[in-house]
């Protein structure tokens, strides 16, 4: 980059602000301009209109203000349109009042000797460029963005760390002092706490197992989901061996098995595999080995949580004939 001298505002840019400030008008940075002109000892700045041979420009991208009146105008200047590559000596910056006015150079410098080369457009070569101002707090100050403006990498970079980027835009886009707009959400003992803008606080209560179709603007938890999501779900089952089960995941339980009679007690009594509040059961004989008829027995529950089975003699000798015969049962209830 070059090494440039202390940037002098034109006796044109002068008038541009004594215009902006009696017309109220805004004052619009233009456009920044590269040139190879070399100025004669004999010229002066101030009477500048114009660069003496420029090559390169591009429209001002930003205008930064640095407060108490000073404000950064910025603008990426790149060699892609440059056929021949010259030494930057000269820059100029451009600038007018209103959106009718005329277009005047504002401000001017030269690096003399200790210009940089630019090289032609062969190769991408781009410079960053930001030039301060005091233009005090009396000028209103704008710029036309270009549509097809582009940002180097370091601009980027330097946007991106900013810890106030996009603020105002998110300001304008949020009334964050609004009590529709939600500051912090936290736990709470019947839902989730809602902080507003406005540090009023709400709660969004919990849907619970006793849900209905009104409860709209309440939260589900994943423990109440499951019930929900589960309530004709299975989930736990056994299909081994003599005894079984199917437990669905609103406890409802179905359980079966087998008892065998090797003897003739009056009664018996068995505990299903799981624990549970039994509502009903049933039993069949499946065969006996000894006895010349049927023998049926009565079912009930006992005790709640267990089953009771009480022979009844329907054979030819009148007597219950338990020994050797194969009972299967079944039960519902609610698991515990």
């Amino acid at each position: 980059m070059s090494n440039y001298n202390k940037i002098i505002p034109t006796l044109a840019g002068s008038n541009l602000l004594v215009e902006s400030i009696k017309s109220k008008k805004p004052l619009i940075f233009t456009r920044i301009a590269l040139g190879d002109g070399t100025l004669t000892e004999s010229e002066s700045i101030e009477s500048l209109t114009a660069l003496k041979h420029p090559m390169a420009q591009n429209t001002v991208q930003a205008i930064n203000s640095r407060g108490n009146g000073e404000i950064d105008v910025v603008a990426t200047i790149s060699n892609a349109s440059v056929t021949s590559g010259f030494y930057a000596r000269e820059l100029g910056v451009f600038a007018k009042v209103g959106d009718t006015g005329t277009e005047k150079l504002f401000a001017y410098t030269n690096a003399g000797a200790q210009a940089s080369y630019t090289p032609a457009g062969t190769s991408l070569d781009e410079k960053l460029i930001t030039i301060t101002f005091y233009i005090g707090n009396d000028v209103n100050v704008k710029i036309n963005l270009n549509s097809q403006l582009y940002i180097t990498q370091a601009a980027l970079d330097a946007h991106n760390s900013a810890t106030n980027a996009h603020q105002d835009a998110f300001n304008k886009k949020l009334d964050i002092t609004s009590n529709q707009y939600a500051k912090a959400i936290a736990k709470h003992n019947q839902g989730l706490q809602v902080t507003k803008g406005d540090n009023s606080r709400e709660v969004i209560n919990f849907i619970t197992d006793n849900y209905n179709d009104s409860d709209t603007n309440k939260v589900l938890n994943l423990s109440t989901l499951k019930g929900l999501l589960g309530q004709g779900a299975i989930v736990a089952s056994k299909f081994d061996g003599g005894d079984g089960y199917v437990k669905f995941a609103n406890n409802f339980i179905i359980q079966w098995g087998y008892v065998t009679y090797n003897s003739m007690p009056n009664h018996q009594i068995i505990t299903p595999p799981i624990h549970a509040r039994l509502i009903g059961a049933v039993s069949c004989d499946i065969g006996y080995t000894q006895g010349t008829g049927g023998t049926t027995v009565q079912i009930g529950i006992v005790d709640t949580y267990k089953i009771g089975f009480r022979p009844i003699a329907t054979n030819t000798e009148n007597k219950p004939k338990f020994n050797g015969t194969i009972h299967f049962w079944i039960a519902i209830g609610i698991a515990i």
